[in-house]
C-alpha cells in the first residue's frame, strides 16, 4: 500500500543542501533564526509590510519553486522569522525542510484559516491535538496511521492560557482534496473529535517529528462545512482574524524564546 511507503533509510537521494544555492545559505547565516512562522495568506504579508511589522531578511534569501519564490521576513524588533508558504502539504513540508537547513530551527509555528466541521464562531482559534492524515506527504516521514499526534499542543495551550488568548481544542482533518470533502466523511471525523479541516498540519508535523523540531500549529475558523458549505469570512473578510492570529503567534513565540534563553538552550 502507498500509505506504507515510510522508509527507515535516512539517506534521501535529494536534500535541501543540494538544491539551495551557496548564496542563499551564506545570506541566511547572517540571521540565525531559531523560530519561524509559516503562513499562507499573501494578504496578511502585504498588510504586515504596510504596517511596518515585518522586514525582509535579505533579498537573497528566497524560498519557493518555479511557480513563485518568497522572501523570508523578520518580525520587526525580534529574532522571529516569517515565511509565506504555498498551500498544501508538499509545499509546506518542503518549506519546513529548507528552513531547517538554512537556520538553526527549533520552533516552527504554522497558522492560517480552516474550515469548521462543527458549529464554531468565525475567527475562533483552534489548537489541534491530532491531525487526520488524509494526505500523502506525512507517509514519507512517519509510519502509517490514521492520525499523527501534535506533540506541542499542550505547550501551546499553556502559553495561550498564560496570554489569556481564548481557543478551542480538538482534532483536525488534513486533506489534499478540498473538493472531495463529503458529508459522510465529515460526520465520521466529527465523531472522532475533528473540529476543523485544512491542508498542511499532518504533513508538517511529520516533517518536524522526523527532525526533532518543535511544531506549533493553530488555525482560525473561516468557512464552514458544519451543514452545507458557507464562505463566511473566507477570503476578503478574514484580515482581522489573520492579524489576530499573527499577533498570537508572535506573543507565543516570544515566550518560547524567553524560556529557551533562560534555560541556557542554544
Amino acid at each position: 500500500m502507498i500509505t506504507d511507503s515510510y522508509d527507515n533509510d535516512r539517506t534521501p537521494l535529494l536534500t535541501p543542501q543540494d538544491t539551495l544555492s551557496d548564496t542563499v545559505k551564506q545570506a541566511a547565516e547572517q540571521a540565525p533564526l531559531d523560530t519561524v512562522l509559516l503562513v499562507f495568506s499573501n494578504r496578511l504579508i502585504q498588510k504586515l509590510q504596510e504596517r511596518g511589522e515585518i522586514e525582509e531578511l535579505s533579498p537573497q534569501v528566497l524560498l519557493g519553486n518555479a511557480s513563485a519564490r518568497y522572501p523570508v521576513f523578520r518580525v520587526r524588533g525580534t529574532d522571529i522569522g516569517i515565511l509565506l508558504s504555498g498551500i498544501g502539504g508538499p509545499s509546506a513540508a518542503g518549506n519546513a525542510e529548507e528552513l531547517r537547513v538554512l537556520f538553526p530551527l527549533k520552533n516552527l509555528f504554522l497558522f492560517g484559516s480552516c474550515g469548521t466541521l462543527t458549529n464554531l464562531k468565525e475567527g475562533s482559534l483552534i489548537v489541534p491535538e491530532k491531525a487526520y492524515r488524509d494526505e500523502g506527504t506525512s507517509y514519507h516521514y512517519a509510519p502509517a496511521s490514521d492520525y499523527i499526534d501534535i506533540l506541542q499542543a499542550e505547550t501551546l495551550r499553556g502559553i495561550f492560557d498564560q496570554l489569556e488568548i481564548p481557543y478551542i481544542s480538538g482534532n483536525t482533518w488534513t486533506t489534499d482534496a478540498f473538493y472531495r470533502e463529503t458529508s459522510a466523511k465529515r460526520d465520521r471525523l466529527v465523531s472522532e473529535g475533528c473540529v476543523c479541516v485544512e491542508m498542511e498540519c499532518a504533513s508538517v508535523q511529520a516533517v518536524c517529528t522526523y527532525y526533532g523540531i518543535n511544531f506549533f500549529p493553530f488555525f482560525y475558523s473561516a468557512d464552514s462545512l458544519h451543514s452545507t458549505w458557507t464562505r463566511r469570512i473566507l477570503g476578503d473578510k478574514e484580515q482581522s482574524a489573520s492579524l489576530a492570529a499573527f499577533h498570537a503567534a508572535v506573543s507565543a513565540a516570544g515566550i518560547l524564546q524567553e524560556r529557551m534563553h533562560s534555560s541556557g538552550s542554544e
